[in-house]
């Protein structure tokens, strides 16, 4: 089947998203657990990685677009159309037809009976390059386990425990390099290379903050990517000041794991076509509204902290 034929035949857009983490992020499991850390971050069930939930990147990318419609001062949406909207939702506009918020991310109206679930549909953001200290300065890992899963054509060597392999581009190429606390010996073999599938959103090397990553890509063995990077996971520690002594509250004290700044994530959306809802706008008119939040996430954040200076992350790959 033609490509323009998949392209017709498709209930919608899709698009992976690459990002760029200028802060640690923290979205936390919602409690405390024994272990590590007091207040540990979402994992994912399968490979125990870290992970952004696509709920917390719709919730932030939902308040974003409604900022973004009321500073361009065509509609007061924002705090309205953002978030639950009231008690029941009944402060959503729940124009579907022209509101970019309620379209986009949908609206329930309890005191009306009328909901819509939105039309883009947001993915979990995983990791894809993963920042760590070494001898030679920062390096960033990843697995081929990791790329395939991103859509990636990967051309690598069979790595033994003890192994990692450079990227094609890799300024250096040593053959002893510690990876945060493990010292591995570089594979004798072809080095690294990958490229993307013909439906990514474009081409990952083209992007400038990337193109300095992969000259310090280093693939390591996929048993060994979960353990390298829940290790060198960034730790905080924080304590409850007293206001009326300014001192530290006892028994405040708490610390909480991060994912480090400088790690690059991978996530889709995928924006029905509004045509099958009754909407009669096109579905980059969709993609657009999400793109308009994604960019506030740069200054706003995701995650929790926000005010300590963690959070913030930049989208690569707008159009």
């Amino acid at each position: 089947m033609a490509a323009n034929e998949i392209e017709t035949l498709s209930p919608g857009l899709q698009k992976t998203f690459y990002a760029l983490s200028l802060d640690p992020i923290h979205v936390g499991t919602g409690g405390s657990r024994l272990g590590r850390v007091d207040n540990m971050i979402v994992r994912d069930a399968g490979t125990n990685l870290p992970k952004i939930p696509g709920t917390s990147i719709a919730g932030v990318a939902r308040a974003c677009t409604a900022m973004k419609v009321t500073i361009e001062g065509n509609q007061n949406k924002f705090p309205n159309c953002a978030g639950k909207g009231g008690a029941g939702g009944d402060n959503h506009c729940g124009d579907k037809e022209n509101c970019p918020v309620c379209a986009t991310y949908g609206y329930s109206k309890g005191g009306e009976k009328l909901s819509f679930q939105g039309l883009a549909q947001f993915y979990d953001a995983r990791i894809l390059f993963f920042p760590v200290y070494t001898m030679y300065g920062p390096r960033w890992i990843t697995s081929r386990s990791i790329l395939e899963d991103a859509g990636f054509t990967v051309e690598a060597p069979g790595l033994e425990d003890n192994q990692v392999a450079y990227h094609e581009n890799a300024q250096t190429t040593p053959n002893d390099i510690n990876i945060g606390w493990l010292m591995m010996k570089k594979c004798d073999d072809k080095p690294l290379k990958f490229t993307n599938t013909p439906d990514d959103y474009g081409p990952i090397s083209q992007e400038d903050e990337l193109k300095s990553i992969l000259k310090h890509l280093v693939l390591v063995p996929n048993d060994l990517i979960h353990i390298l990077v829940n290790d060198n996971l960034e730790v905080r520690t924080s304590v409850s000041i007293n206001p009326a002594t300014g001192a530290a509250e006892s028994g405040a004290l708490f610390d909480y794991e991060a994912i480090p700044r400088a790690t690059v994530f991978w996530f889709d959306v995928f924006c029905n076509k509004p045509e099958f809802f009754g909407i009669r706008k096109p579905v980059t008119w969709v993609m657009g509204n999400v793109e308009d939040g994604l960019a506030y996430l740069r200054w706003l954040g995701i995650g929790a902290m926000n005010t300590r200076g963690m959070g913030r992350m930049k989208i690569l790959n707008f159009e």
